[in-house]
C-alpha cells in the first residue's frame, strides 16, 4: 500500500486549500469599528453640560435674590397679577428663576468645526408671557433636612446650526438641586405667622398666652381677694412677659 498513491492527496493542496478558506471565512468574523461622534453629536453635548450649569447658576441666584427681597403681596399691576395671593413667594421665585437662567443661557455655546449649538428660553413682553414663563418653572424643597431646592426649568431650546444655518433643535428640561434655603425659611415665616393670627380654638400665640396668663391672674387675684396690696391683678409687665415667651414658644 505503500507504494499506491492513487488516494493521496499532496500536503501543498491542503495548504492552499485552508489559505484560501481562511481567506474568504475572515471578513465574516471582523467586527466594523463603530461609527465615531459626529460634530453635531460633540456640539450638543458640550451645549448640554454647559446648559445644566448655566440652570444651576440661574436658580442658585434667584434663590439668594428670593430671601433677601422676599415677595409675599402681589402688586395690582399686570405682572403683579401673573402672582396668586396664596403662593405669591414661590410664584416671584419661579419668575426669578427663568430670568437668571434664560440670561445665563445666552452664553451657552457648543461647538465643533463648523456646527455651533446654542441654548435659549422665550423672551417674555407681555403679562401673558410672563404666566408662561412661571409654568415653566417648578421648585420644591429638597434634602435629606430639606434645606435644599431642587427646581426645573422645562423646554430649554438647543439650536443646531452648521455655517450658520439651522439645522436641527432638541429640547431639554434639566433638573438641578442647589443649596439655597429661600423655600425652608418662607416655609417657616409662614407657619409663624400663620400661628400667630390663630385664634384660641387652634395652636399658636393665643393660646401660649391664655395659658401663662391664667395661673398670675388667679394667684395675684386670690392674693388681692386676700387683702394684698395689689392694685392690678394682671399688669402691663406681665402681659409683656407672657406675651415674649409666647412668641418665642411659637
Amino acid at each position: 500500500m505503500r507504494d499506491d498513491s492513487r488516494g493521496r492527496v499532496p500536503f501543498a493542496l491542503l495548504g492552499v486549500l485552508l489559505l484560501v478558506s481562511s481567506l474568504t471565512l475572515a471578513p465574516t468574523f471582523v467586527t466594523e469599528p463603530a461609527p465615531s461622534e459626529t460634530g453635531a453629536e460633540r456640539a450638543l453635548n458640550q451645549a448640554i453640560a454647559e446648559t445644566q450649569v448655566a440652570v444651576r447658576d440661574g436658580v442658585s441666584t434667584a434663590g439668594q435674590q428670593a430671601a433677601a427681597s422676599p415677595v409675599v403681596t402681589p402688586a395690582d399691576t399686570p405682572a403683579g397679577r401673573v402672582l396668586n395671593d396664596s403662593t405669591a413667594f414661590r410664584d416671584s421665585l419661579r419668575i426669578r428663576a427663568y430670568f437668571r437662567v434664560a440670561d445665563r443661557l445666552e452664553r451657552v455655546s457648543g461647538r465643533s468645526g463648523d456646527v455651533t449649538v446654542t441654548a435659549s428660553l422665550p423672551a417674555v413682553a407681555n403679562a401673558s408671557g410672563l404666566r408662561a414663563a412661571k409654568h415653566r418653572i417648578s421648585v420644591e424643597r429638597a434634602g435629606p433636612n430639606k434645606t435644599a431646592m431642587r427646581a426645573t426649568v422645562e423646554n430649554i431650546v438647543l439650536t443646531v446650526r452648521r455655517n450658520g444655518a439651522v439645522v436641527s433643535t432638541r429640547r431639554v428640561s434639566p433638573t438641578v438641586v442647589v443649596p439655597t434655603q429661600a423655600l425652608m425659611l418662607h416655609d417657616q415665616v409662614s407657619t409663624y405667622q400663620t400661628r400667630l393670627n390663630n385664634g384660641l380654638g387652634r395652636p399658636g400665640l393665643s393660646q401660649r398666652m391664655t395659658a401663662r396668663l391664667y395661673p398670675i391672674a388667679w394667684a395675684r387675684g386670690y392674693a388681692q381677694y386676700g387683702g394684698a396690696g395689689i392694685e392690678n391683678v394682671v399688669a402691663n409687665r406681665h402681659v409683656s412677659l407672657a406675651t415674649n415667651g409666647a412668641l418665642l414658644g411659637v
